[in-house]
């Protein structure tokens, strides 16, 4: 399949009529009629157009209706485009079927008023996809088991990340092979090769496979990632995206998009019923985007982020899963700096309800620099080999409610200089090393609020602890750490705390709270809680025992 770039020209008007430009492929086909599209009534003086798309039975030379659809969602977002700088708006309805190509959107043109949706007619049956299907394998002469086809590609190592630490070969590889839907694992020797297990020999030009125990070669469906993307849209807006699937785009740092599904720009645009699944680098890059929504959207097992989002304005997440991401960055040691379920920057006003990170080989959440005005409500973060809910650089305020933040292999919440946060109603339990971890060094964090060019320096200060479960399960996992303070001056977070009707605990050890970390000149400073109290003046009403709830069961992964 091919991609297209669709621009919107100088808008213009036909009574009656839809006039569109075809260019497929790079072919260059005159203006043509478009017959009988559906017309619907859209507000006072717009109208809506529903164009249909079916891989199986559509041709792009059709008009787009429900009798004669289209082939690809290249030619229906081709339609669309034209329609919107005629002020039209336009609905795109997928028919179930998997549409191998990559569909970019750019505005370029006055924006009229006029809306896009994509949307699957069936939720879920509408798959965009980044692979395509290779038939033909042969067995190897050298080993019946393994299978190989010829490999036209030559990618090499992706580009090594600006200021990253080091990161292994395999986690800069882009190749990605599904048999039959599973994901076979890659290795970077034919020696390695085992059951479930690919090499791609680029020097050769061949690709090996050893496919898993029971495989019918002959009639499997062997998908291999060729595209880096499957959608992305630049400055579009009133967009909508509805019960699609995105899978597949063999994306990483160096390559653009650098993501399956890109939505750059535009406001009030709509993510919702959708899943971004198994792409070899970041699943969504959400950028730029104003009073825009994702709702009941899944980005699990990406290669390295579920969702990246930067500079959003007024967003609101709700029902959102960013599950067992970072699989390809595991697989090059490469599980810090950046890899998360989701990880958002400079994000001034969101809403989080109902936001699940599970099993993701990074951190669960990362609020990274200058973002404000965030609420995270009724959130399950767990399990997570970096930490839970990572809180670096922001003046907040953020506020996290009604939440569990449990089982994660670090830390639970982590304070690396952000300023103004209130933990409610959430159970903190089970974390490794701390439930509660502050950075409380000497110097703020430097920033620029992007919106109103002012400095900013983040200390972590001016938080209120309320009503929480915070649970350590054995004798290692403190409630509270300090680190990074070189003295055993009263620092700005316990200075400026705010903390009551908590519940504290752990039942291997009373000594749970960490003030001083220590240094070459002195101890580290564990205290007890009646300590804990007389150092923070706190807390005078939380009280150090068992909930009344356990929390074992209270955490348990959905």
């Amino acid at each position: 399949m091919c991609s297209l770039i669709i621009r919107v020209g100088r808008a213009f008007r036909i009574p009656g009529w839809l006039t569109v430009t075809l260019a497929v492929c790079g072919l260059v086909a005159a203006a043509r009629l478009i017959s009988s599209p559906r017309v619907l009534a859209f507000g006072p003086t717009q109208r809506r157009v529903e164009i249909f798309v079916d891989a199986m039975v559509g041709a792009d030379t059709n008009p787009g209706t429900a009798g004669q659809p289209v082939k690809t969602v290249n030619r229906a977002a081709q339609i669309a485009m034209h329609n919107r700088g005629n002020g039209t708006s336009t609905v795109v309805t997928i028919r179930p079927g998997t549409y191998r190509e990559f569909v970019r959107i750019i505005s370029a043109g006055p924006d009229l008023g006029a809306s896009i949706t994509f949307q699957a007619s069936q939720t879920g049956t509408a798959i965009l996809s980044g692979s395509d299907l290779w038939a033909d394998w042969q067995p190897d002469p050298t080993n019946s088991r393994i299978y190989i086809h010829p490999w036209q590609y030559r990618w090499g190592l992706c580009e090594h990340p600006t200021g990253a630490p080091p990161i292994g070969d395999l986690g800069l590889r882009r190749e990605m092979l599904f048999i039959n839907g599973l994901p076979m694992t890659q290795v970077l020797s034919r020696g390695e090769m085992k059951e479930g297990s690919f090499f791609v020999d680029e020097a050769r030009g061949v690709a090996s496979l050893w496919p898993p125990p029971g495989t019918n070669i002959r009639g499997a469906k062997i998908d291999v990632a060729v595209r880096p993307g499957v959608f992305e849209s630049n400055g579009v807006s009133r967009l909508s995206l509805k019960g699609l699937v995105f899978e597949h785009a063999n994306s990483c740092h160096s390559t653009k998009p650098n993501a399956a599904v890109v939505v750059s720009g535009g406001t009030n645009n709509l993510v919702e019923d959708s899943v971004i699944r198994w792409n070899n680098w970041i699943g969504f890059d959400y950028w730029s985007a104003v009073n825009s929504t994702a709702r009941r959207l899944a980005a699990n097992w990406n290669g390295e982020l579920g969702i990246n989002g930067f500079r959003l304005k007024n967003a609101t997440f709700e029902g959102i899963e960013t599950s067992h991401n970072n699989w390809r960055g595991a697989q090059g040691q490469f599980t810090g700096w950046e890899p998360s379920g989701g990880k958002f920057l400079r994000t001034h006003g969101a809403t989080f309800r109902g936001y699940t990170a599970i099993g993701n080989q990074g951190r669960g959440m990362w609020f990274d620099t200058d973002n404000i005005d965030i609420t995270i409500d009724h959130a399950t973060i767990e399990q997570n080999l970096a930490g839970g809910i990572d809180l670096e650089a922001n003046m907040g305020p953020v506020i996290i409610q009604n939440s569990r933040i449990c089982g994660n292999r670090r830390e639970g919440i982590q304070n690396n200089q952000t300023e103004n946060v209130t933990v409610t109603r959430t159970a903190i339990y089970d974390n490794d090393k701390a439930q509660i971890m502050v950075a409380d060094i000497q110097g703020p964090r430097n920033g620029t609020n992007w919106e109103t060019k002012e400095s900013f320096s983040a200390m972590p200060g001016h938080w209120v602890l309320s009503q929480n479960i915070i649970v350590g399960a054995d004798s290692k996992q403190l409630a509270y750490e300090a680190v990074g303070l070189s003295n055993q001056a009263l620092s700005t977070f316990l200075s400026t705390l705010k903390s009551e009707g908590n519940v504290w605990f752990n039942s291997g050890t009373p000594d749970a709270f960490q003030v001083d970390p220590g240094s070459a000149g002195h101890p580290a400073r564990i205290v007890n809680f009646s300590q804990w109290q007389s150092i923070t003046r706190q807390d005078k009403l939380s009280r150090f025992g068992p909930p009344d709830t356990s929390a074992a069961p209270l955490c348990a992964v959905p």
